[in-house]
Order: C-alpha cells, then structure tokens, then sequence
C-alpha cells in the first residue's frame, strides 16, 4: 500500500497492533539513536504491505435512497422487503435498485448486507455479545450471523476482535 492521499483503515496483524500500542505509549518525541525511533521504524516499514480494510459504504444522493437509508438506520435489522421500503421512500423497488447501482457501485442487497455488517461492527466493538448483535441485525441465529461476517470480514467475530 503506497502512503494514502486520506485517512483510511488497514487490516492488522497481531505484530503491528502491537507496535501501534508500544509506540503509542512512547510519546512523540525522542533521540533518533533510541529504540523507540526504531521500532517506530519498523511500524513505518510494517505499514507499507497491509491491505485497506473493506469498511467503506458509499451513500447515494437520491432524496428517495436516502429517505430509504434513514428507515434503515432506525432499524438495521429490519427484514422488510425492498418493495416496502422503496413504497415507503417514494419510489419503486426497480428505481431504487437502479439508484443504488449508479450511485453507490453496489446492488441494494450487497450495500443492506454491508451496511448491516458495519453497524455489528460497531456494536461488537463496544462489547456487546454476538447473539445480542446478531439478533439486532436481522439475523435468526448467531451461526447465520457469523457466517455472514466471515463472509464479509474473512474471519469471525472473536478472531476479528483478538
């Protein structure tokens, strides 16, 4: 990965977690010569090979997708149809598959499942358990749930957050 023209996130590993942690403790400044410039290095040089994290999610700028996206954020785990929805935000299902496609570069499907996924994310990050987050997402089971993470994030829940 070249150096990014904006702020973005990288998948880790252990290794380089580790090294953010110990030269985030270190402060900011210290003698070229220390081991603390160092290994300030080699998290420099450890940078360079990782991968951007998939976690981005373009919003559309339709009125009508967004009206849609709102529904959506108010409940994420809602198994409404698109159908319904769409009705609901003032189109048909057909305009806001179009819609998406255009503006976001995903089918509805793929752009719900991502953002379903994203805000389990968050939540699994602030600790609560996977059958809660599960459950709040739309998904019957916690073994539906991780499967799909796993799908999405390669790894499940826990491994992701270990």
């Amino acid at each position: 990965m070249d150096k990014p023209e904006h702020c973005c996130v990288v998948e880790v590993s252990n290794l380089v977690r580790e090294l953010i942690m110990a030269c985030a403790k270190m402060g900011w400044t210290y003698d070229e010569n220390s081991y603390s410039h160092r290994l300030a290095e080699v998290l420099v040089g450890s940078l360079s090979g990782l991968q951007l994290a998939s976690l981005e999610l373009i919003q559309p700028r339709d009125p009508r997708a967004i009206h849609l996206i709102k529904l959506l954020e108010h409940d994420p785990g809602s198994r409404r149809s698109l159908h319904d929805l769409a009705r609901e935000a003032g189109a048909s299902g057909r305009t806001i598959e179009r819609l998406f496609a255009q503006e976001t570069n995903l089918p509805f499907g793929a752009w719900r499942q991502r953002h379903r996924m994203l805000f389990a994310l968050e939540r699994l990050a602030y600790g609560q358990s996977v059958m809660n987050v599960a459950l709040e997402s739309g998904y019957e089971s916690a073994s539906s749930f991780i499967a799909a993470f796993k799908a999405m994030f390669g790894t499940t829940p826990s491994k992701y957050f270990s």
